[in-house]
């Protein structure tokens, strides 16, 4: 081979080494570019993970406070069911009273008033004699 021709292929691999260096340079920098985007996913993951985590935790105590709150609307509910069943028994124990003790109560006064009005006349004519 030609010195000339030596000289050709020396220029061109110093031409495509130096074409190399300059890829291998952007593949670094690619790869560095991957790993801070990989490592920037592993993060997005975990952070996502633990908002799941968390809204996991808050969904069971919505769950949790659900389930306490029908417990006690089921309590009060109890509780008003039997007031308006103290309440209907109290009613009944009222009309009771009013047909039937008043007027009987009404009648014994009247009895009383009756004897009453009669022994003050038989003291009266006792007296009066």
């Amino acid at each position: 081979m030609s010195e000339e021709r030596l000289q050709q292929l020396e220029t061109t691999v110093n031409e495509h080494s130096q074409s190399i260096r300059g890829i291998n340079a952007a593949l670094s920098e690619i790869t560095e570019t991957m790993k801070a985007f990989a490592s920037g996913l592993v993060e997005l993951r975990n952070s996502q993970q633990a908002g799941f985590e968390e809204l996991r935790a808050s969904q069971q105590a919505v769950i949790e406070t659900q389930r306490i709150t029908l417990e006690a609307v089921d309590r009060l509910t109890n509780t008003v069911e039997d007031l308006a069943q103290t309440v209907d028994n109290l009613s009944q124990t009222v009309d009771t009273l009013v047909t039937q003790e008043v007027p009987s109560l009404n009648a014994a006064v009247e009895r009383l008033d009756r004897i009453v009005d009669y022994l003050i006349r038989r003291d009266s004519e006792r007296n009066g004699n």
